[in-house]
């Protein structure tokens, strides 16, 4: 146990940051309460950073004003852990400014990924209320043609349905390659989503912190369960997009030992 802190608090005394890099809907909620006394908030300045990146994206800001938002967010934080959903697009900043970071990478099979994403979308609408972000939000994963009203209710996502299967496959696939295509060698964690409601002792041997000091009571508890099956409905249609847009991503995978999504743990890549 003594090894593990020392571990740990040589991260923090050489600025280790850990970072996770998965997509929305793959348990980024269930590890920042396991790491909860050791990190921020989770989506630390979401709000802010979707928006930036978003303007980016559209070219009404730079690429060093994106740049200077990104920065003053790491001033302000903390803890060495970041659980954001949004860290993947930001993976060229992270490692340029912080070479020596460790990552979070969890893996979703993409069908119930595809479907847990929209329900989430659904359920967080319906139940938090809308602010003017989240048609950003909804903008940068899906485009201009889409907005809040499109994803309100089963009707209305299922109307659109056949339009944005093809941006869901592309967003999975773009998750796995674009990620284990720019982290250094040896920095990441790599693991099934839902093993850490079976057992938390890998984060222990990757970050250095004793299970005893994880939050183990409060793991998993999902806030957005998924209830509607949209991808069923068309699931032809999202088996040939998945074929069409994640054929790298599923080899890269393979060749890092993974596939079959249900059943692997996880190792360091």
């Amino acid at each position: 146990m003594l090894d593990k802190f020392l571990k740990y608090f040589r991260n923090k005394k050489n600025n280790i940051k850990y970072y996770f890099i998965g997509l929305p809907k793959t348990a980024s909620t269930s590890l920042a309460q396991i790491l909860m006394w050791n990190c921020d908030m989770h989506e630390f300045w979401f709000k802010e950073t979707i928006i930036s990146r978003y303007r980016f994206k559209n070219g009404d800001i730079s690429r060093e004003e994106l740049n200077d938002l990104l920065k003053k967010r790491e001033n302000a934080k903390n803890q060495i852990f970041d659980i954001s959903t949004f860290n993947f697009h930001n993976l060229d900043f992270i490692i340029s400014n912080y070479p020596n970071s460790k990552f979070f990478l969890p893996i979703r099979d993409p069908y119930s990924w595809a479907n847990s994403f929209l329900n989430h979308i659904k359920f967080h609408f319906s139940h938090f209320g809308i602010e003017n972000w989240h048609e950003t939000s909804i903008k940068l994963t899906f485009g201009e043609s889409f907005g809040i009203n499109n994803f309100q209710n089963d009707d209305e996502i299922i109307k659109i349905l056949k339009d944005i299967i093809p941006i869901l496959c592309i967003e999975w696939a773009k998750g796995i390659t674009e990620t284990i295509n720019t982290i250094p060698y040896n920095s990441t964690l790599i693991y099934r989503y839902s093993l850490l409601s079976e057992d938390i002792s890998f984060i222990s041997k990757f970050t250095g912190i004793p299970v005893d000091k994880l939050n183990i009571a409060s793991r998993i508890e999902n806030v957005a369960p998924s209830k509607t099956d949209f991808i069923a409905t068309e699931k032809d249609l999202f088996y040939n997009n998945l074929d069409k847009y994640s054929s790298e991503a599923l080899l890269l995978l393979k060749s890092k030992g993974i596939s079959d999504f249900n059943n692997f743990t996880w190792k360091i890549i």
